[in-house]
């Protein structure tokens, strides 16, 4: 080995080496320490935020806006208005499938214009609306909505005028305000014609003899 060789080991050797083990297992304690130091302080502050929301969960579970002591009442059902109905005076109506209702009536009725028709002979014996048997000699009659047993006039327009007593319904035709008996059809002079034009008024009383 040569002089200079010799020397320049000698130098190297005596300088101390940053990668010494001592070095080494030094830096390792001290990340493993800055490790610890920094899971410490993360814990710490996610237990801070946990401790914040639930503080702030419980003061709006405690307060909440327009809430008060006072108890809830029932609610009551809405009063529907009173409407008053027109004082309008209709005619009475009963169904068709109401028998020996009385016809009496307390107050004189409005009286309707329309054409009159009789009932053909064919018809003789059968049962009416209220139940009794159609007689062609009877001075009875049909109506579709005035009570059963209700006294009208029958006024022609040759002024010819015949009372009758309700018993059955109809005239189920358009423009035909009464069916009259043969007998009634005889006294307004209509057999010829078969309908006329009339005038039906109600007359208030009680019930006239078949």
């Amino acid at each position: 080995m040569t002089p200079w060789a010799g020397a320049a080991k000698q130098q190297f050797s005596s300088v101390e080496s940053p990668f010494s083990s001592e070095t080494i297992c030094n830096d390792r304690v001290e990340v493993v320490e800055r490790g610890r130091q920094g899971r410490w302080m993360f814990r710490e502050v996610a237990l801070r935020y946990v401790w914040i929301a639930l503080l702030a969960a419980a003061s709006c579970a405690g307060a909440r806006p327009g809430a008060t002591d006072k108890p809830l009442q029932p609610s009551r059902p809405a009063q529907k208005a009173h409407r008053e109905s027109p004082a309008v005076k209709p005619v009475e109506r009963v169904p068709a499938d109401v028998g020996g209702s009385s016809g009496a009536l307390e107050s004189e009725l409005p009286s309707e214009e329309g054409l009159a028709s009789y009932y053909h002979d064919s018809l003789a014996g059968r049962s009416t609306a209220n139940g009794e048997k159609y007689r062609p000699d009877a001075k009875t009659c049909a109506h579709r909505t005035l009570p059963f047993n209700t006294l009208v006039e029958v006024t022609t327009d040759a002024g010819k005028m015949a009372t009758c007593r309700i018993n059955d319904r109809g005239p189920f035709v358009d423009g035909r305000v009464i069916d009259v008996s043969k007998r009634l059809a005889r006294e307004l002079d209509m057999l010829g014609p078969g309908v006329l034009k009339v005038r039906v008024q109600p007359m208030p009383g009680s019930a006239a003899s078949p």
